[in-house]
């Protein structure tokens, strides 16, 4: 049966498949290998999105769960970028916003795109793969990664994104041709432009796009004969005379973008000395050897890398025999190569930076290489098995995809962070507009389950990711504090960015998770309800005022009431300026010794000349 089902899928390609019925279904095996292969493809597609899509991944953290308030609060100025980062451009977060719009929660939002990413990462590679079985271990590859490739998935990191735009820019490289055709023209603007997006999205893109337009230029000029005939040819190429106003356009663009972010973390981290370099590989080589000799518990883990180092190690040796002389001149053309040419580049490339060696080059950072590698494994396969059928590869292949699907089950929890269940959602997700204080870790992610309504910020002296939100966090009636990794219990009373925070005593401690939580009352806002009605009772105390806001009612056409209150707001914020004001005075000890001096021409108490003096001053800067 095994054998059977390997040939059909390995002979779909290049058979015809004959219109559908039920009389020809027993007389068709393709036909029905094909809904078996498309019915797989739905249960991974399914499977994965159940798993580790952010909506329902049960270890989202604050690296991922930014995005959704990206997403919920998006502007190009000061969200062009991952939050408090000069680098990994907000994409996700951008066409999520576009969701948002339609009523679609930001959590479900940045899911449906990240997963709209992947699946056109994966319709390309299903366009570059010929062999069905192949399409197969490439969808159960992205969808259910190894554990150590998760982040492919995980939007932390943007290399959904990244992966589909390299794979992309190789897949349109292959429609360009030396022609100044209309088509060709636009093919070639249409590879800038994604060029531009990739770079956007992650910096390592420029070895990529590096990498693509010399292997293009490559083949554009393999059908000439002499290196003066490549040279000339290549001159006059479109894609060519391009190249240099395209890279001129990237840099200034890059370099206008990154004179306006600073990243106070990795802004001092440049280029690996040799020795620290020689580090890095070292270090990856250990790692490998201990993975491959199963020195560690992580069974799914080792087996899944000697079987992808064997399937290398098989595929080197095929070529050798099949090519024999002049392999270099062989391979250089085939599609894999440039994959696994790109996976080595990024690899080598991330091993010379410093910011690698921060948290000792973990393997998040190098899933694009890896997941290269691997679409470098699936063509080469697919490249051996075009012509001649080789079903023992094949099932390596495959069964080396599910092994690594199956690492799920040692995914390790981190205590240290939160966690989500049932209820915790429940309760974040029926929270009305609220500011959450408290550990990175704990803050942001639990802002996520309810971007719209939550503001998140870490606590005061923190590093904090968007100042910008600061004032949207402080107009929020709900302030809750969060007490994990940060306090050891509630204080009566904390100041917060210059917010005094007074603790609600009628509210008892709410576990969310395993966050414990506390509701506090913003002192200023305290103060703003008593100015309010302070202000309110004089308008409605004062006939004339009253009947003027009659008039403006009835002249508008609405009611006493919503006057009152347009009316009300900008007393208030009149009044909030005069008593900002008036403490700057008292806390000046020159403009105090003038005060007194009013006070005793004038004959009135210091605080009315305090009052009398910062009011002029609001008056004298509103009439400007």
């Amino acid at each position: 049966m095994l054998n059977i089902w390997f040939s059909q899928m390995n002979n779909t390609t290049s058979s015809k498949t004959p219109r559908y019925s039920i009389k020809n279904h027993m007389n068709n095996p393709s036909v029905f290998y094909k809904m078996l292969f498309t019915l797989l493809l739905i249960f991974v597609f399914t499977l994965s999105f159940q798993i580790y899509a952010p909506i329902n991944f049960k270890f989202l953290n604050s690296d991922q769960g930014m995005h959704a308030l990206m997403a919920a609060n998006f502007d190009f100025k000061h969200g062009f970028y991952y939050w408090g980062q000069n680098r990994l451009g907000s994409i996700l977060p951008l066409l999520a916003s576009f969701l948002i719009k339609i009523n679609i929660s930001p959590l479900w939002a940045v899911s449906l795109v990240q997963y709209a990413f992947l699946l056109g990462l994966y319709i390309l590679l299903f366009k570059l793969i010929n062999n069905y079985v192949l399409k197969l271990s490439a969808a159960v590859f992205l969808f259910l990664p190894i554990v150590t490739h998760i982040e492919l998935l995980n939007i932390g990191h943007p290399y959904a994104p990244q992966l589909f735009l390299s794979v992309l820019l190789f897949y349109l490289s292959k429609l360009i041709s030396s022609h100044f055709s209309l088509k060709n023209i636009l093919i070639i603007s249409l590879f800038w432009i994604i060029s531009l997006l990739d770079i956007w999205v992650s910096e390592i893109s420029f070895i990529v796009i590096f990498i693509i337009v010399c292997f293009t230029l490559i083949f554009l000029s393999n059908n000439q004969k002499s290196t003066k005939d490549k040279i000339l040819h290549l001159i006059r190429t479109p894609f060519f005379l391009l190249l240099p106003v395209s890279l001129l356009g990237i840099f200034y663009i890059y370099s206008k973008i990154k004179i306006h972010f600073k990243d106070p973390i990795f802004e001092a981290y440049g280029i690996n000395s040799i020795d620290k370099t020689y580090e890095a590989f070292t270090t990856h080589f250990e790692r490998l050897y201990h993975t491959i000799s199963f020195s560690n518990n992580f069974l799914n883990i080792n087996a899944f890398t000697v079987l992808c180092v064997l399937v290398f190690i098989y595929l080197v040796i095929i070529n050798i025999y099949q090519h024999k002389k002049h392999i270099l001149n062989k391979i250089i053309s085939k599609n894999y190569f440039i994959f696994f040419t790109i996976s080595i580049a990024t690899f080598s490339a991330i091993n010379f930076t410093q910011w690698a060696g921060i948290e000792n080059y973990p393997h998040r950072y190098y899933v694009f290489s890896y997941i290269s590698f691997i679409t470098g494994l699936l063509l080469c396969v697919d490249d051996l098995t075009l012509n001649k059928k080789n079903h023992f590869i094949l099932f390596i292949t495959l069964f080396t995809s599910i092994i690594g699907g199956l690492s799920y089950i040692k995914l390790d929890k981190e205590q240290t962070r939160f966690k989500i269940d049932k209820e915790a959602y429940k309760t974040l997700t029926s929270l009305n507009q609220s500011t959450f204080i408290g550990n990175y870790w704990f803050t942001y992610v639990m802002g996520s389950y309810n971007a719209a309504k939550i503001t998140s910020i870490v606590p005061d002296q923190s590093y904090i990711r968007n100042p910008h939100q600061l004032d949207k966090a402080f107009e929020n009636a709900e302030v809750f504090l969060i007490k994990n990794n940060w306090l050891k219990s509630f204080p009566d009373t904390i100041l917060q960015y210059g917010n005094m925070l007074i603790k609600n005593k009628f509210k008892t401690d709410i576990i969310i998770g395993n966050a414990t939580v506390h509701q506090y009352i913003n002192e200023d806002l305290l103060i703003e309800k008593d100015i309010l009605k302070e202000l309110r009772d004089k308008i409605l105390e004062n006939k004339q005022q009253v009947d003027l806001i009659h008039k403006k009612a009835k002249l508008n056409h609405v009611t006493f009431d919503d006057v009152l209150e347009k009316d009300l707001l900008i007393l208030l914020k009149k009044e909030k300026k005069i008593r900002t004001l008036e403490n700057s005075i008292r806390r000046n000890n020159n403009w105090m010794l003038l005060i007194l001096e009013k006070a005793k021409k004038r004959k009135v108490s210091i605080e009315e000349m305090i009052r009398l003096d910062a009011e002029y001053m609001v008056n004298q800067n509103n009439n400007q």
